[in-house]
């Protein structure tokens, strides 16, 4: 079951954002699209923005929020604020872009800036701020203007409802959300309030919704041809479902399997082979009650396959009672030390906490130490320095299980990995329609699947995913 909201007024033709817009006559202006215009001049003070993937969205608010703050001359510290869910994501997202915008239209119109706050000050007074949501209590203490919430889906609700709504009410700011959409959530909630609004007060409004999908747009700055190849290439990759989401920008209602694209007859019937010079991936679940590591390999990584883009979950290794991290090291030894080729380790960044072994150091220090004496410099590891969101990793999976023009490229040893697969046919989602995974169903299921879509999500991410660096262990 699927719900794709439509916006609801007609929106103003595009050249009347060229005409409004300071940076009409910028080198880095693009086309835009009549409901892209739209937001750029939306006046409400709220906007909320689920677009497709690659469909010029950011672009436009960073070109907006300069905007607001190059035409400020009311306030004499006017303050607007882009968000995204780390530190370290908008400082990729923002920081270079805004500086090139600024300076496209007056090399002399930054007064000051911090790198390390990601602050940018203008000659008018206006402040324009960059901060991660993994500390939202930035927003504490002055009053603010403007706020982007760039991926506002994986922005805690807690965050938007606690920090940044109660620092706009002093100057009555405005705050736009954009976001893929992510299954029911709050983004979704906030989007349907958004079309309530404006179908209940019209053109008195203070809440506007904005939509449109990828292909909507992205003719209009790759060219037909070049945009048909991009949105191809993204239906190889994904699954259908995920293709929807996030190229179509629909809010998906999620019921039933979370990893509803695994069919055993397709991906669990034949028995994998094994190659002991090629890399070995090890993909940890840290628990007590069951301990798990799943096992793979990439086809093309073996001598055998190098034309095959397949996962292959080859083993698997699951601790029912009192296990700890030891003990799953232990069985790893005991299989695989005789393999010959690189070793590599992936899972949960919470991992790094002490955790099931109630030994000095972390899961990870416990890991590291253990499989280091058998592998050597052959062993690393690839852990993210935090955790995807559960939607993405379950995308990643099921785009990788079979993509929306029937390719499958992930395959379950159905003898050595029995486990793993019945994780997948068995792995329940949350009945509220948010696509998270229901922990409560079976307290045997959902352990193999999480550590396999560590993997899934850090070496074949989605289109659009954020690539996050490894951790140094």
């Amino acid at each position: 079951m699927s719900v794709a909201l439509a916006a609801m007024p007609a929106p103003p033709p595009i050249g009347a954002a060229a005409r409004m817009s300071v940076t009409a006559t910028d080198p880095l202006a693009f086309n835009f699209h009549p409901k892209q215009a739209r937001y750029e001049l939306s006046r409400c003070r709220f906007n909320v923005i689920p677009a497709g993937r690659r469909s010029g969205k950011t672009w436009i608010a960073k070109r907006r929020g300069s905007k607001m703050a190059m035409m400020n001359t009311y306030w004499p510290d006017f303050r607007i604020a882009f968000t995204c869910p780390t530190y370290a994501q908008v400082k990729r997202v923002y920081w270079d872009d805004l500086h090139r915008i600024l300076q496209a239209h007056d090399k002399g119109i930054i007064a000051d800036e911090s790198k390390t706050d990601l602050m940018i000050k203008l000659v008018n007074g206006s402040e324009i701020w960059m901060i991660g949501m993994d500390k939202p209590d930035r927003f504490e203490g002055p009053s603010w203007n403007w706020v982007f919430v760039d991926e506002a889906p994986n922005t805690k609700k807690e965050a938007i409802v606690q920090h940044i709504l109660p620092a706009l009410s002093e100057r009555l700011g405005g705050m736009d959300e954009y976001g893929v959409p992510e299954g029911h959530n709050h983004y979704y909630k906030d989007a349907k309030f958004a079309i309530s609004e404006e179908k209940v007060q019209k053109h008195m409004s203070e809440w506007a919704y904005h939509w449109w999908r990828s292909r909507d747009v992205m003719p209009l700055y790759l060219g037909d041809e070049a945009a048909e190849a991009e949105l191809e290439s993204a239906r190889r990759r994904m699954d259908e479902i995920t293709f929807r989401q996030e190229y179509e920008a629909e809010f998906i209602h999620f019921i039933g399997r979370a990893y509803y694209e695994f069919d055993r007859a397709l991906h669990a019937a034949r028995r994998l082979l094994y190659d002991p010079a090629a890399p070995l991936h090890l993909c940890f679940d840290f628990n007590v009650e069951p301990g798990v590591a799943v096992v793979v390999q990439e086809g093309r990584e073996q001598r055998r396959e190098k034309k095959r883009d397949e996962t292959l979950v080859i083993a698997d290794h699951t601790i029912r009672k009192n296990s700890n991290t030891q003990r799953i090291c232990q069985m790893i030894i005991k299989q695989w030390k005789a393999h010959r080729g690189p070793v590599y380790c992936y899972g949960d960044a919470s991992g790094g906490a002490r955790g099931s072994a109630k030994v000095k150091g972390s899961d990870w220090d416990i890991i590291k130490i253990m499989l280091r004496k058998v592998f050597g410099a052959r062993l690393h590891f690839r852990v993210p320095r935090r955790n995807p969101s559960v939607r993405a990793g379950i995308n990643a999976l099921n785009s990788r299980l079979m993509s929306a023009n029937g390719d499958i490229r992930l395959f379950v040893d159905p003898a050595n990995a029995a486990e793993t697969a019945d994780d997948l046919d068995e792995t329940q989602v949350l009945k509220d329609g948010s696509g998270g995974i229901d922990k409560k169903a079976d307290s045997e299921r959902t352990h193999h699947s999480d550590a396999l879509r560590a993997y899934v999500w850090k070496r074949h991410p989605i289109a659009g995913a954020e690539k996050i660096e490894n951790k140094a262990i």
